[in-house]
C-alpha cells in the first residue's frame, strides 16, 4: 500500500467483508455471502492490479479467498463465478 492510511484502510474493509460473509454463510444466506466474497474479490483484484500489494499478499489473500469460495460451493452447491486476475504485479 501506498501509506499506512492506505493499508489500515484496506485491511479494515477487507477484515469486515471477510466477517461479513461468514456471518452470511452461518447464517446460510446465500445471496448475501456471494456479495460479501465479490465484494473482497473485487477489493483484493484492484488492490494487485493497482499495485497497491505486494506480490506476496496478493496470493496469500487470493489463496484465502479460494479457501473462503470453496466453502460457499460446500453449503450451497454454487460460488460466484469469478477469475483471479494474474498482472505482473511483480515489477
Amino acid at each position: 500500500m501506498k501509506s499506512e492510511q492506505h493499508r489500515q484502510a484496506f485491511s479494515s474493509t477487507l477484515s469486515g467483508l471477510l466477517l461479513d460473509a461468514q456471518k452470511s454463510l452461518e447464517a446460510k444466506n446465500k445471496e448475501s455471502a456471494n456479495g460479501y466474497y465479490s465484494c473482497a474479490f473485487g477489493l483484493i483484484a484492484g488492490a494487485a492490479l493497482s499495485g497497491g500489494i505486494s506480490p506476496e499478499s496478493y496470493r496469500t489473500l487470493s489463496e484465502q479467498l479460494m479457501e473462503f469460495r470453496e466453502s460457499l460451493i460446500q453449503a450451497f452447491g454454487s460460488a460466484p463465478e469469478t477469475s483471479i486476475p494474474t498482472p505482473d504485479i511483480t515489477t
